[in-house]
């Protein structure tokens, strides 16, 4: 009898173990089913709902968004990349509000941003490079995929002189906008009659080069070649050559019989 109930003590011992780790087994599953977030941010609505069937590593469940700070991702052309560069490695570090937002509703964003990180290659196709920056966000103004206009401040002390983009033509790595003068064309020869632009006077575009800055909105800033006061032509650009007859009349398309004209 002794023996028997020694038997049936060990096996109601085995029996507690396996019990025990039955249920170490059913609270390690259980804490599977409870999704914990990694960091602190804002999460999103649930891309699925109770009952639905999930796949390990496939499913998603919802996302989290970091809310301070809040990284603003933008392009800059590869010819800005030196000077931003000296930025990232403090040359202008007593320059307060260097980098500042202009939010979706056209008010100016209160905090300043500063560098982030600078992509480590530029894209060889269209030679623009990404630059990150991050912005305290303790109010929550900024949101994940908001579109901002990222302001820079010019750090020149000296006036600088701003263009349209559309109006710069680019020909094989030069720059150059064409500049309207009220002039007489004299013609090459004396002698022959006077035909297309010599011999008259009125508006005339003339290809001047230049040497471009910085992008500022649809804006170019034009280091030389032109100043303050130049009439420049924004519209059209392409269609002109050196020395083209321009116009600031608007033109007015001639009556059609039967359509108002006599």
């Amino acid at each position: 009898m002794y023996d028997h109930a020694i038997i049936t003590l060990e096996n109601a011992k085995n029996s507690v173990k396996a019990a025990d780790q039955t249920v170490k087994t059913t609270k390690q599953n259980l804490s599977f089913s409870i999704i914990t977030a990694p960091f602190d941010g804002t999460i999103g609505f649930s891309q699925v709902k109770l009952g639905d069937l999930m796949n390990v590593g496939t499913t998603i469940l919802n996302t989290v968004s970091t809310d301070d700070p809040m990284a603003v991702d933008f392009l800059i052309n590869e010819k800005q990349l030196p000077y931003f560069e000296d930025i990232n490695k403090g040359r202008f570090n007593k320059i307060d509000s260097l980098f500042t937002l202009l939010l979706p509703n056209s008010s100016t964003y209160p905090h300043p941003g500063k560098i982030s990180v600078i992509d480590r290659a530029v894209d060889p196709q269209t030679g623009a490079i990404r630059v990150r920056l991050v912005f305290p966000n303790t109010n929550y103004y900024l949101r994940a995929g908001m579109s901002c206009v990222v302001r820079v401040r010019n750090v020149d002390s000296t006036p600088q002189i701003l263009v349209p983009s559309k109006a710069v033509v680019e020909q094989m790595g030069e720059y150059f906008v064409f500049v309207v003068k009220d002039t007489v064309m004299a013609p090459k020869d004396s002698t022959a009659k006077k035909q297309g632009p010599e011999g008259r006077s009125g508006l005339f575009a003339f290809q001047k080069k230049v040497m471009t800055g910085e992008t500022v909105g649809a804006n170019l800033i034009i280091k030389s070649g032109i100043k303050e006061g130049d009439k420049i032509v924004v519209d059209g650009v392409q269609a002109l050559h050196d020395a083209s007859p321009v116009t600031t009349a608007n033109k007015v398309p001639p009556a059609q019989p039967g359509k108002g004209g006599k």
